[in-house]
């Protein structure tokens, strides 16, 4: 996947695409100079749905969140910690 990041929704097998354009740094206060890698966890909205390749266009911009969601959610990289409840408690009871 040229000019982008390529992401696999878990358990869906729903590919998901990150133009670059699209990307924002990460922020790990661990590590100043850190980039993505296989495997983080990251929040983005989506830009585009297609159904016939089921795959996703997303960003970590927030061009299309209101002002009230994109003040609420840290869009890029996330933590563990950060994930909703939800997501843990479907992982934790397999």
């Amino acid at each position: 996947m040229e000019g982008g990041r390529g992401l696999v929704l878990d358990d869906l097998g729903i590919q998901a695409f990150c133009p670059t354009n699209q990307l924002v740094p990460p922020i790990d206060p661990k590590n100043p100079n850190r980039i993505y890698a296989a495997g983080d966890f990251v929040r983005c909205e989506i830009l585009k749905v297609s159904p016939e390749s089921e795959r996703l266009v997303v960003g970590m911009k927030g061009n299309l969140l209101s002002p009230e969601l994109l003040h609420s959610y840290q869009l890029g990289l996330i933590f563990e910690h950060e994930l909703p409840s939800e997501y843990t408690y479907v992982n934790t009871s397999h």
